[in-house]
């Protein structure tokens, strides 16, 4: 229970306690109802920071599966994907879909910094099917196709690899 709310509380008990006719029902009712209404919103900030908690478990999880998609998310929640999409945007500031990428192309950076692999198994372990897909989303993110990002590296150019965002 917040502070204010329960020294609200505290407040009405004492009132009541010393006078068992506390004229002031209008009062007693708007503090009453401002008592309930602060602790449903906190449950509803506990169940939407578990809902966030999840979409972003859900997501770190399943970035490789190539069918990880907003829809994909709401169906494993049971939620519409408007309601998953816009509470993720009000919450966050950013898009779901902007999100998944976003953990797609920092996964791919570390294949990449690890240069064990080729572009297609990045691409393919960081969940696009189609590699094409991959080197668009790539080049978008940090300005540089991948296999030149991967080049710069190993000219020990770290610092030009990928410009500032």
């Amino acid at each position: 229970m917040p502070v204010e709310a329960e020294e609200q509380f505290h407040y009405i008990l004492t009132q009541t306690q010393k006078n068992p006719y506390y004229e002031s029902n209008e009062a007693y009712f708007n503090i009453l109802a401002t008592l309930l209404a602060s602790c449903a919103g906190q449950k509803v900030n506990a169940r939407g920071n578990a809902l966030l908690d999840h979409i972003y478990a859900f997501v770190r999880s399943h970035f490789s599966d190539p069918s990880l998609s907003i829809s994909a998310i709401a169906q494993n929640l049971d939620m519409a994907e408007n309601y998953i999409s816009t509470f993720f945007k009000q919450n966050t500031g950013e898009n779901l879909s902007a999100y998944i990428e976003d953990t797609r192309m920092d996964a791919a950076i570390d294949y990449i910094t690890a240069g064990k692999m080729s572009m297609k198994e990045i691409s393919e372990k960081v969940g696009y099917a189609n590699i094409n897909t991959f080197y668009k989303a790539f080049k978008r993110r940090y300005g540089v196709p991948p296999k030149r990002y991967q080049q710069n590296l190993e000219m020990g150019e770290r610092q030009h690899a990928v410009p500032p965002i």
